[in-house]
C-alpha cells in the first residue's frame, strides 16, 4: 500500500449554483492517482457533477460544457495561482503549498474551458490549505453571465389536452374555481431590483376560466433572476404559495410550468360538520364555525326527526352503513364523553350518519 504521508488531501467542494448544483464528493486520500506532492505541498482533488438542474432556466439557454477553477493565493507561504479544468465528468488535481490562505474562482463554460464564452462564474474567498480535509467544505454560488436586455416569461398550468382542448387543470386549481390567484414577481438581482414590478404582476379573477382561455401567457421581464410566486386564494380557506426562482435571460423564453403535486392544498379556516338522518325522515342542523381540531359540544337537536318504523336512534357515525353495515367510528360528543375515551376532534368538513337499531 502506498503511504501518502501527510501531505495528502481530499475535500468536499459543494458547488451550489442557481443554473446547476454541482456536488463535489470527498475521496479517500489512498486512491489519489499520483504520488505523494513535492515538500511543503498538498493535493486537492475536486470531482464536479454537472447534474441536478434546480432553476427555472431559459428554454433553449446554452449549458455548461466544461468548468475552470483558479485558486488565487492571498497570504502565506504560496505565491502562485493553481488551476484546474473539468468538462465536469473528470476530477481536477490541484496541488497547493501549505500555509497559505487562496480565494477561489469557478467558470462555466459554453464549450472548451478558456476558449470559449463564459456563461456563469462563482467565487469564494480565504480557503486555508492547512485545514483542508475529507470533512472540508465550501460553497460557491455562481451567477450566470448575463448581457443585460429583455426576455420572455410564459406560464403554463395545463397538464393536459385533447385536440387542443383543455382536458385536464391541476385538481386544486378545478376545486378554486370561481375564486383568485395572483403571479407576483421579485427581483433578486441587484440591476432589476428597482424595477417596477407591479405592471408585471398577474390577477387571475376566475382561476378556471382564466387559465382555460389564456394557458400559455407571458410578460416580457428585463433579464436576470426572480422569485416568482403564485398565491391561491378561496373565501374562507388558508392561502396556497407555489414559488420557484427563475432566470429570464436576453432574447430567451423561460416557461414555468408547475407539477400537479405542487400545488399545496387550501384547508379551511373554519368547518362544518353535517348530519345525515338516513332512513328517518325529517332534518337536524348542521354544526358550523369549527375550528381545525375542534370537538363539536353536543349532539344536534332531532326536534321534529321521525324515526323508521320500530327503531331507535343509535348514534352518529362517521361512516354512511345503510347497505353494507360498515359504519365506522362512532362520534363522540364534548359533552357525553365515555369513561376512558376521548372526544372526536374535527380536521375536514365532514357528514356524520345516524345509525338506527330496532327496539
Amino acid at each position: 500500500m502506498k503511504n501518502y504521508s501527510v501531505y495528502a488531501a481530499s475535500a468536499l467542494f459543494l458547488i451550489t449554483a442557481l443554473l446547476v448544483t454541482n456536488c463535489l464528493q470527498p475521496i479517500d486520500t489512498l486512491d489519489l492517482p499520483i504520488e505523494n506532492p513535492p515538500p511543503g505541498m498538498r493535493y486537492l482533488m475536486i470531482n464536479i457533477d454537472s447534474s441536478n438542474a434546480r432553476t427555472i432556466m431559459p428554454i433553449d439557454l446554452q449549458p455548461i460544457a466544461s468548468y475552470e477553477v483558479t485558486l488565487t493565493p492571498v497570504s502565506g507561504k504560496g505565491t502562485d495561482k493553481v488551476t484546474g479544468k473539468s468538462d465536469g465528468k473528470d476530477p481536477i488535481i490541484l496541488v497547493l503549498a501549505e500555509a497559505t490562505i487562496y480565494n477561489v474562482e469557478v467558470y462555466g463554460y459554453s464549450g472548451e474551458a478558456g476558449n470559449s464564452d463564459i456563461l456563469a462564474k462563482g467565487t469564494h474567498s480565504d480557503i486555508d490549505s492547512d485545514t483542508i480535509s475529507s470533512s472540508e467544505s465550501i460553497t460557491v454560488k455562481m451567477q450566470i453571465i448575463d448581457n443585460k436586455g429583455t426576455g420572455t416569461f410564459t406560464w403554463d398550468f395545463i397538464r393536459e389536452t385533447v385536440s387542443g382542448s383543455v382536458s385536464k387543470l391541476p385538481s386544486n386549481l378545478d376545486f378554486m374555481a370561481g375564486d383568485t390567484a395572483v403571479i407576483t414577481f421579485t427581483a433578486l438581482s441587484e440591476h432589476i431590483k428597482n424595477d417596477d414590478l407591479e405592471s408585471k404582476t398577474i390577477i387571475f379573477s376566475d382561476v378556471l376560466d382564466d387559465l382555460k382561455s389564456t394557458p400559455f401567457t407571458q410578460r416580457t421581464l428585463n433579464s436576470g433572476y426572480y422569485l416568482v410566486s403564485l398565491i391561491m386564494k378561496k373565501d374562507n380557506h388558508f392561502s396556497g404559495v407555489i414559488e420557484n426562482v427563475v432566470h429570464i435571460y436576453k432574447n430567451q423564453e423561460t416557461k414555468w410550468a408547475p407539477k400537479e403535486d405542487q400545488f399545496p392544498p387550501l384547508s379551511p379556516k373554519t368547518l362544518t360538520v353535517s348530519y345525515d338522518l338516513t332512513n328517518a325522515i325529517g332534518s337536524v342542523a348542521s354544526s358550523t364555525g369549527l375550528a381545525h381540531g375542534a370537538t363539536i359540544p353536543g349532539a344536534p337537536a332531532q326536534l321534529g326527526v321521525t324515526p323508521p318504523v320500530g327503531q331507535e336512534f343509535d348514534g352518529w357515525w362517521e361512516k354512511n352503513g345503510t347497505d353494507d353495515n360498515i359504519w365506522g367510528e362512532q362520534w363522540i360528543f364534548a359533552d357525553n364523553v365515555p369513561s376512558g375515551s376521548s372526544a372526536s376532534r374535527v380536521f375536514k368538513n365532514l357528514i356524520l350518519y345516524a345509525r338506527w337499531k330496532d327496539e
